[in-house]
């Protein structure tokens, strides 16, 4: 049996076999090579956890220096969250009491449109208008509007008057009101419900219906001028008279709690055209 190159071959066999030496060094070839590719993973596992923990060092102070605006941030979100909320809250609340007003004031009007053209074009392009005519007993004078018009929480102002011959001539007027004054009005017309006062004819010309005759202290004045509420929604309108010279009437019987419900919802209107002409 000779050995060849490292091996020796047994010519009574097919079989090669390794010389006791060889073995000995590939063995320690291996284990060499072992120990080569543990050591590799063992750095690569260090660099690797290195380098998460400089990740991490980045973020803890990313964290640190960006934590106030960060925080900052976190509560103007949730002051404008509330403020939203709130917002959409008191939205809903005012559209449900506007929808319950104008239905009140629906359910004790008549569910028509105006007879005059121009008013139902008011009518129809505002959501609610309040305010009242002074009409004229002298013929060829036309009455004359005083109107406050409420359209998506924005108020108008207009004066109409028609041409008292009935014909086609006739001067409407705009102006700016201010939210607060448009809204202080409508306070008062929701505390006053005047929508809800009934007169006649005869009503409307009475001094003191509580009172005797012997007792009203004014005489009757013949051929002065009658004031009418104007109540208008998109689909109704009142049916209100009014009264007849109620200021002059007022002052020499001021107990008749329908005329002070009257004088008290037009009274603003009345100023805000007042100080226009000034």
């Amino acid at each position: 049996m000779q050995p060849v190159h490292g091996k020796y071959w047994n010519a009574g066999s097919r079989e090669n076999h390794y010389a006791p030496n060889t073995l000995l060094w590939m063995e320690a070839n291996w284990r060499e090579r072992e120990h080569i590719l543990i050591a590799q993973e063992m750095r690569q596992a260090d660099r690797k956890k290195q380098r998460n923990l400089r990740q991490l060092s980045m973020y803890d102070v990313g964290c640190t220096m960006y934590a106030p605006l960060t925080e900052a941030i976190s509560r103007q979100v949730n002051k404008r969250m509330k403020i939203i909320f709130i917002s959409i809250f008191f939205l809903c609340a005012c559209a449900a009491s506007k929808r319950h007003l104008l239905t009140d004031i629906e359910e004790n009007t008549v569910k028509e449109f105006s007879p005059d053209s121009v008013l139902r074009n008011l009518q129809r392009r505002n959501d609610l208008i309040i305010g009242y005519s002074v009409n004229s007993n002298w013929i060829g004078v036309g009455p004359n509007y005083q109107l406050f018009a409420l359209k998506h929480k924005k108020w108008i102002a207009y004066q109409y008057i028609p041409d008292g011959f009935g014909g086609k001539h006739y001067i409407l007027d705009s102006f700016h009101v201010e939210k607060n004054l448009g809204d202080s009005v409508l306070l008062i017309f929701k505390r006053t419900r005047t929508w809800e006062l009934r007169n006649t004819i005869n009503d409307a010309y009475k001094i003191c219906p509580d009172k005797h005759p012997s007792e009203v202290l004014c005489n009757y004045i013949i051929d002065l001028n009658s004031y009418s509420l104007v109540i208008l929604t998109k689909t109704h309108q009142n049916n209100f008279l009014g009264f007849y010279e109620p200021y002059i009437f007022e002052n020499c019987c001021p107990e008749w709690s329908e005329r002070n419900r009257f004088l008290e919802t037009i009274n603003p209107i009345k100023r805000f055209f007042k100080n226009i002409k000034k």
